[in-house]
């Protein structure tokens, strides 16, 4: 929000406010045209966010200045953008905010990666805005390095929570959403509603892309590949974000973004004080909190280093400009029987085109092999069956009535088609400083992976195998509970497994 240009946004006729000074235009979204005032008394600049509402969306104007009304109780919060007041021109609802004339992170990412010590203090920070947010009821639902402004001081500052009720369209009676795919949880992008773990999510896709300089689910420019906003949500909803690859990352923030990047809700942080917690725990043995005016760029790192999704040297290129435009979620209505629903598309900005609904996702590779396979099975017992002469299935197949019975099947079988047997954790000495943790469950499958953490919540991680080593010096106790976590997000257990002991 540093940059001044124009007049006034276009078709935007800039309010009258008494004891401010109109002094030009910053910048201009689908909902909204920020501009700049000079306030008299208190001799000092200040943002105005125009809301350039359409058709059905007035009706949320009473929402917006409400919202933003809980928000001014946050002006105190060194990591929000400060709302002064609120109030409507006519039909036009604005909002007051201090501004901001430093560059917005998205802006400074086009520069390069950001070092990681400047990563987890903005990690911590954002999330500690996050958890003060949360705490009043509201979610931000669109959190991305563009919304993250800095100050005159460079700390970082998060915005447009004033708004974020638009990101429901108030002229659809499924409660469609507005959502930027690239930094957007898959339970969002199938239309179900936002909660505190999808801003946890958002913010965990921000700190990947401020590492990488890439968007977690991007495809590289070095390599050909689809970086639409339909072909991201492809992505986004059929797998797990890779690792950044940044060889000076420690294995701790790889595991902890994991498990903020989990598909499923119940998987990730439970609130933003825990990523708070972790991520300064992580900063600590990273030497600290950076100061405010150490360098926020990383120097370059080996290309060998650095994984597809991610390729050395990132950073945002103007092909990636558009992918921060909202993207129209309509969330789907109840299905009736025997009648599947499907999520649309639409762009956000005016004016919108539907896109074709998404297809239903293809089975992961496993469960198409124990598919192919039962055919297979099938197949063969009938042509046994038919070279016997059987007409009549056997006596011992048969139930009451002439219906035919199946052997029983166990409940912890069939892969992603059942949820996993809660995991048995058992524990043992590797060494006099680690006991290694490992654990079985029913109905495994090679894709899982596995979010851990002791008993009293003081280490935490997400694993890709069923096993562990915890530093514990010999005679102290540790106990670990483990989460089986599915590929496509589902069927995961849902809650912390028994724990397991070890000294």
């Amino acid at each position: 929000m540093s940059g001044v240009s124009g007049l006034s946004g276009v078709g935007v006729q800039p309010p009258v406010i008494a004891g401010y000074e109109f002094r030009g235009r910053i910048a201009g979204g689908g909902h909204s045209v920020v501009l700049r005032y000079h306030q008299v008394r208190e001799q000092r600049d200040v943002a105005v966010k125009v809301l350039t509402l359409r058709g059905a969306e007035r009706g949320a104007s009473a929402r917006v200045v409400a919202e933003a009304n809980k928000m001014a109780k946050l002006s105190n919060h060194g990591n929000i953008v400060s709302v002064f007041f609120s109030a409507e021109d006519g039909d036009r609802p604005y909002i007051v905010m201090a501004y901001c004339p430093g560059e917005d992170l998205w802006t400074l990412l086009k520069r390069g990666p950001f070092t990681v010590r400047r990563v987890l203090r903005i990690g911590v920070q954002i999330a500690d805005a996050l958890q003060a947010a949360h705490a009043l009821g509201i979610i931000h639902r669109d959190i991305k390095p563009a919304n993250i402004l800095t100050d005159e001081y460079r700390n970082p500052r998060l915005t447009d929570f004033g708004i974020s009720v638009l990101n429901e369209d108030p002229g659809d009676e499924d409660g469609g959403i507005a959502v930027s795919v690239p930094w957007a949880p898959p339970e969002v992008l199938r239309g179900e509603p936002a909660d505190t773990t999808a801003d946890i999510y958002s913010l965990g896709a921000t700190l990947w892309n401020l590492l990488t300089g890439r968007m977690p689910f991007a495809v590289s420019p070095a390599r050909p590949g689809d970086n639409s906003p339909e072909a991201m949500e492809a992505r986004i909803l059929a797998g797990r974000a890779p690792r950044t690859g940044r060889a000076d990352v420690p294995p701790e923030l790889e595991q902890f973004l994991a498990r903020m990047l989990a598909p499923a809700p119940g998987s990730r942080p439970a609130a933003a004080l825990d990523v708070v917690r972790e991520l300064q725990r992580i900063e600590a043995a990273c030497g600290g909190p950076v100061r405010a005016d150490d360098p926020w760029h990383q120097q370059p790192t080996t290309p060998a280093a650095m994984p597809a999704t991610a390729p050395a040297n990132a950073s945002v290129t103007d092909n990636d400009e558009a992918l921060l435009t909202r993207t129209r979620i309509r969330r789907p209505k109840p299905a009736e029987p025997g009648v599947e629903t499907r999520t649309q598309r639409r762009t956000a900005a005016p004016p919108a085109t539907p896109v074709a609904a998404t297809e239903p996702e293809e089975p992961p590779r496993n469960r198409r092999w124990m598919l192919a396979a039962a055919a297979l099975v099938l197949v063969a017992g009938a042509v046994v069956y038919a070279a016997i002469g059987g007409d009549d299935p056997p006596a011992e197949r048969t139930g009451q009535a002439g219906q035919e019975t199946a052997p029983a099947q166990d409940a912890g079988a069939g892969g992603d088609l059942v949820p996993p047997g809660i995991p048995t954790v058992v524990a043992e000495r590797t060494d006099p400083a680690h006991l290694r943790f490992t654990w079985t469950y029913s109905a495994p499958y090679d894709s899982d992976t596995f979010a851990w953490q002791t008993k009293d919540g003081a280490k935490t991680g997400v694993v890709d195998s069923p096993t562990v080593d915890v530093e514990a010096p010999a005679g102290t106790e540790v106990c670990v509970q483990v989460r089986v976590v599915r590929a496509d997000g589902g069927n995961g257990t849902v809650d912390w497994s028994p724990a397991g002991c070890g000294r």
